[in-house]
């Protein structure tokens, strides 16, 4: 066995090394529901100052693996992740034209990199018709840490059905997610580096993912924090050059049945669920700007150089 005592935890326990909300020394000691002898605060780099000096015995074993899942997971998701950050950078105006019977706030600013945890343009099914914002990322109305909502920008449509984070808000909390664009990475043969994509309409037009949304509050008296995902499934063939997932883009047509208050079950909504025209779409690399969420202007869309 291997002693894992304040030092060496603190030593392996970097910042950077988190995933989905969850960092090393979480996974070490709550993931594996390792006996310890204190609480950690999961938000603290010196937190196991405040725990009892015993140290957590584990395997080298599974510290190897555990960190090794750390280093590398950090960009497991990334490349998992679709769609991981999209646009909406049409003005009120034309928005209101393209979504006739929904109400249009005034201010919505335009954006060119939105990113997992920031606020988003959705129109829940609550029966308003209004557009809302929302934070990326659903929380189910269940979780005791908000945090898991970093892991939850997407959502498969094959098993939104099944899994206990989406099949009561596939049932009965549904919405439109207003964008006119995403971007996509495509890894490169040969290279480690991977190119940056952005996947519109020909026509340029916004357009509205399937998204499903939830509300959480840690306390009764709280007012409830509201979130949301985007809906995947496979992808059309243009598409699939850069990334074995596509959003779910859904059809005008649908809009009604998908807002719809009432109940919905799998059958009734399974069918909207799928892949978009290929000869509706289109994509073109764009630079690397886009990789930081903190490049929000009109260059992260332009086209590559060469």
């Amino acid at each position: 066995m291997f002693e894992v005592n304040r030092k060496t935890a603190k030593a392996i326990c970097i910042p950077n090394i988190n995933v989905w909300g969850l960092d090393l020394k979480d996974f070490l000691i709550n993931g594996f529901h390792l006996s310890r002898p204190g609480i950690v605060d999961s938000d603290s780099s010196e937190a196991y100052d405040t725990v009892d000096p015993d140290p957590i015995r584990v395997s080298r074993f599974t510290l190897f693996t555990v960190c090794t899942f750390f280093l590398h997971e950090q960009f497991f998701f990334r490349r998992l992740a679709m769609c991981g950050r999209f646009t909406l950078r049409t003005d009120p105006e034309t928005l209101t034209e393209t979504f006739p019977g929904f109400t249009m706030p005034d201010e919505v600013v335009p954006r060119y990199n939105i990113a997992p945890s920031q606020t988003i343009a959705v129109v829940p099914n609550n029966g308003e018709n209004s557009v809302e914002f929302f934070q990326w990322g659903l929380i189910p109305s269940w979780a005791k840490d908000p945090k898991i909502g970093n892991r939850m920008i997407n959502a498969r449509a094959e098993t939104l059905a099944d899994k206990p984070s989406f099949r009561t808000p596939y049932k009965r909390r549904r919405c439109l997610i207003l964008t006119d664009g995403f971007y996509e990475w495509k890894a490169e043969p040969g290279s480690k580096t991977k190119t940056p994509f952005y996947i519109r309409l020909k026509s340029e037009k916004p357009f509205a993912f399937a998204g499903l949304w939830e509300t959480w509050s840690p306390n009764i008296d709280d007012d409830p924090l509201l979130s949301c995902t985007i809906i995947t499934t496979s992808p059309n063939s243009l598409m699939q050059t850069i990334h074995r997932r596509m959003p779910v883009i859904l059809e005008p047509d649908a809009y009604d049945l998908w807002l719809d208050p009432s109940d919905q079950s799998p059958k009734q909504l399974d069918g909207l669920l799928t892949a978009y025209p290929t000869e509706e779409m289109e994509a073109y690399p764009v630079s690397r700007l886009v990789n930081r969420p903190s490049n929000d202007s009109p260059d992260c869309i332009a086209p590559a150089n060469g």
